[in-house]
């Protein structure tokens, strides 16, 4: 049997028929919509990845589109003419072309011309439903609901050093004619291109991280066109701004409507010159009041010193009345004084000669007493030596009896004579009340002592008797 032969294309027979197909299906080229994953340029060229996504964001189908540099400066002013924004990641868009396949490159569709008109209606369909969702969800009630205070200083900008909306909005605050101070901090952001959505976030952070040391939060830029606000309808702005916990004030524009992040702020105007004149005037009622308050205090103050000069007036002329009064009622007794007071020398003269003459005498009796004292102190010193001498002459006669009754009841000499002394437990045997039969005794004689034990006890009253009478 025969071996069958297979049949096998190359890669680029089957380039050379997917281009034929592609060519038969889609002759004169054809409209291709989808969203602009991502972009990148090279040598002249661009290159895009075009994607289809469901309604979850999830990528249902991509595909490789290229502009050749041939083309690319028509492509994007046209774009750029159409929307009034410049051709980016993330816009959805309509281009004719036509589709090939390469050997090398793979399946590419080349750019040959776009519909500005689908853009612009996708991102406003986009645009108005964001509105939607956010005013149904209550995001452009948030901050408003926030009380500005009463006078508005310290203010946190958001804006780029560069941008003259910026200048602007602090040269009008600080040549103010009613001449408040204003401390302004500035927190850099990009105010258009890709990275606007990016900074303003992070600078809306940082403030919150100190929000006690400002006021407002101020969002401003010069004018632009349309391409250069389309940053300012993030939906991330627009979250941030209603969650945070002071006033938003924006001027961000004046060619288009009110963008998203106008919506969603406290207040919004249309220039930075505006929001100045805006924080200006309602500082001005703050200050109009405090002026009201000065000149009605200023009011007050006149009165009150017009009503208590009156009233020192009346009491001056009270006071002087009365003094008169008081005066003429007591000229007699004035004058009576005037006479006392006209003697009062000579009354002195006779008050000091008394005086002296009472200090001479005192000084006399004084030397009289103290010779009369000293006198009868030497008296009674001498009184006293006598009355020692007496005392202890006295007292040494007496001390002589004394010793020769002692050595007359000397016991040792009691005992010579034959006498004895009976103790018992130490004491002096005085009573044979003190004794119990079998207790121990010493009886001392001149030449030692006796121990013994009593046996028999035998009382005899006459003899207590005849003993106490002895």
């Amino acid at each position: 049997m025969a071996e069958q032969k297979i049949k096998a294309y190359t890669i680029s027979q089957v380039s050379m028929v997917l281009n034929e197909a592609i060519a038969e299906k889609f002759l004169r080229g054809f409209w291709l919509v989808g969203e602009i994953k991502s972009m990148r340029s090279r040598r002249g060229h661009y290159y895009l990845e075009l994607v289809e996504t469901d309604q979850a964001g999830s990528v249902m189908a991509k595909l490789d589109v290229m502009i050749w540099s041939s083309e690319v400066e028509y492509i994007f002013k046209t774009f750029e003419l159409g929307t009034g924004e410049q051709l980016e990641v993330g816009m959805n868009v309509m281009f004719f072309g036509y589709l090939q396949h390469h050997e090398l490159y793979g399946l590419k569709f080349h750019v040959k011309d776009i519909n500005p008109a689908y853009t612009v209606g996708q991102s406003a369909i986009q645009r108005q439903e964001l509105i939607r969702r956010l005013s149904e969800e209550g995001i452009f009630d948030k901050n408003k609901r926030l009380k500005l205070p009463v006078v508005i200083q310290r203010i946190a900008v958001i804006s780029s050093s560069t941008a003259a909306g910026y200048q602007d909005f602090v040269k009008h605050l600080r040549n103010n004619e009613i001449g408040i101070r204003f401390k302004i901090e500035l927190f850099e952001a990009f105010m258009q291109g890709q990275y606007t959505e990016q900074t303003v976030l992070q600078a809306l952070s940082k403030i919150d991280l100190q929000a006690s040391a400002f006021d407002v939060v101020v969002i401003v830029r010069g004018g632009g066109s349309n391409i250069d606000l389309t940053a300012f309808d993030s939906e991330k702005i627009a979250r941030a701004i209603a969650d945070f916990p002071l006033p938003v004030l924006t001027g961000i524009g004046h060619t288009r409507d009110r963008s998203i992040t106008d919506m969603a702020a406290h207040t919004d105007l249309k220039t930075p010159t505006d929001v100045a004149d805006f924080i200006i005037t309602h500082d001005m009622y703050f200050v109009s009041a405090l002026v009201q308050l000065k000149m009605r205090l200023e009011k007050a103050a006149l009165q009150f010193l017009s009503q208590q000069k009156m009233t020192l007036q009346n009491l001056k002329s009270a006071l002087q009345s009365g003094i008169n009064d008081y005066f003429w009622q007591h000229k007699s007794d004035l004058n009576n004084i005037g006479h006392r007071f006209r003697n009062i020398p000579q009354v002195l003269k006779k008050r000091y000669l008394d005086l002296h003459l009472t200090i001479k005498s005192l000084e006399h009796n004084a030397k009289n007493i103290f010779a009369n004292e000293k006198r009868n102190l030497k008296r009674l010193n001498e009184q006293l030596f006598v009355a020692i001498d007496r005392f202890f002459e006295q007292n040494h006669n007496f001390l002589d009896k004394t010793k020769i009754i002692i050595e007359q009841n000397d016991p040792v000499k009691i005992l010579k004579q034959g006498f004895t002394i009976t103790l018992i437990d130490g004491q002096v045997l005085q009573s044979v009340k003190q004794l119990k039969k079998g207790q121990q005794i010493e009886t001392w004689l001149e030449d030692g002592k006796v121990l013994s034990k009593t046996q028999k006890i035998i009382q005899n009253p006459e003899n207590d008797e005849n003993r106490r009478n002895i």
